[in-house]
């Protein structure tokens, strides 16, 4: 295997934050929170006064109380992505990062490695 494969077998870590799932909730005039559904508002997300709430605004606010299951979801992708990988290494069909898929899956790969640890305060 090339030095573009990692060899890592659970990326999964206990959580610091807040429990999930996250919900966004109006909580005031342009004042929004994102916490646990039916719990404790982790935090409070509001624009500057002179700042319309807007499309984006909501958007970016939806993102971020997604962004629990976003990290979840990415941990078991590359962990999915190494485990197959291996299986193809012991069965001799290990990926070759010289065909346009492979290439993909390098480059998707590193993007998630990446991602996982920008959500953890790391750094790849």
């Amino acid at each position: 295997a090339g030095e573009w494969r990692r060899a890592v077998t659970n990326t999964k870590t206990t959580p610091a934050w807040t429990p999930t799932p996250w919900v966004a909730a109006k909580i005031g005039p342009k004042r929004y929170g994102v916490g646990t559904e039916g719990g404790a508002i982790s935090f409070i997300v509001s624009p500057r006064l002179d700042m319309p709430i807007d499309a984006q605004f909501l958007a970016d606010l939806h993102l971020i109380a997604a962004a629990p299951r976003l990290l979840e979801a990415c941990e078991e992708l590359f962990d999915a992505l190494n485990h197959a990988e291996a299986i193809g290494e012991r069965n001799g069909a290990g990926m070759r990062p010289d065909t346009a898929n492979e290439q993909a899956v390098i480059a998707a790969r590193t993007k998630a490695r990446t991602a996982i640890a920008a959500a953890r305060g790391e750094t790849p």
